[in-house]
């Protein structure tokens, strides 16, 4: 949120545990601890929350607008485990049958032309069936935190959405999204060497309670390959909300 009032972080690469966060213009503290059960997109939504019922509260005739932008699901992924688990299992299959099913439901639902063609992949980036199998794993878990993380989010969304609601509060709302990352696409030719780099540079936790590198919540980023099978599905971006009149 921004404007008349500020509260959020400043960084692109933000632990959504261990955030350096700002309200206004007074560099604060989290209001609870990763082990405490924080995470930065529901403080962001709670603190949304808040700020509508005080405008109710105080200033029910007065239009606003406001501007909420998580920081999901930018990397670093990071996502509690019960909800990268509820995706264990839906790509086992690898990136290119789910990239085929993602294009099935665009046109199922409408959303592009029946007769749009799918591009082929980037040469630069491996086949499902050629990586090794045991780095399929790994990646696997990859985009099983990243559909977490996506979801989790979502709800967050949900929440200032049934918020709005419950206020009556006359509104034009809208959402969008930045999309799928191609960060280091062009660098893809082997997933060892991204995703070794990636979990070296950008940790999972920032305190001494880190979890290690190897465990499920090092996802710190989509790797390039995942990246092509997901430009239609909700990410990271704004939400902004104004009222009419």
């Amino acid at each position: 949120m921004g404007f008349e009032y500020f509260y959020g972080f400043l960084a692109g690469e933000a632990s959504q545990y261990e955030p350096n966060l700002v309200r206004n213009t007074t560099v604060v503290a989290p209001p609870k601890t990763a082990e405490e059960g924080y995470h930065l997109s529901e403080d962001l939504a709670d603190d949304a929350i808040s700020w509508l019922r005080r405008h109710k509260a105080f200033n029910a005739d007065k239009p606003f607008f406001m501007y909420w932008a998580s920081g999901a699901i930018h990397g670093p992924h990071h996502i509690m485990k019960e909800w990268a688990d509820k995706y264990a299992g839906k790509f086992d299959d690898g990136w290119d049958a789910y990239r085929e099913r993602v294009f099935g439901r665009a046109k199922d639902k409408g959303w592009i032309p029946q007769d749009c063609a799918l591009t082929e992949r980037d040469p630069q980036l491996a086949a499902w069936d050629d990586i090794p199998e045991d780095e399929k794993p790994f990646q696997r878990r990859l985009m099983e935190v990243a559909a977490g993380y996506g979801e989790h989010v979502d709800v967050q969304v949900g929440r200032i959405a049934d918020e709005l609601e419950s206020l009556a509060t006359p509104r034009t709302r809208c959402s969008s999204t930045s999309g799928a990352t191609t960060v280091h696409q062009v660098k893809a030719r082997t997933a060892p060497s991204l995703n070794c780099w990636r979990r070296t540079v950008f940790p999972p936790r920032c305190a001494s309670t880190s979890m290690p590198s190897t465990s499920w919540v090092a996802s710190t980023c989509w790797a390039p390959r995942w990246s092509t099978t997901s430009t239609t599905r909700p990410g990271h971006g704004p939400v902004a909300l104004r009222t009419r009149g």
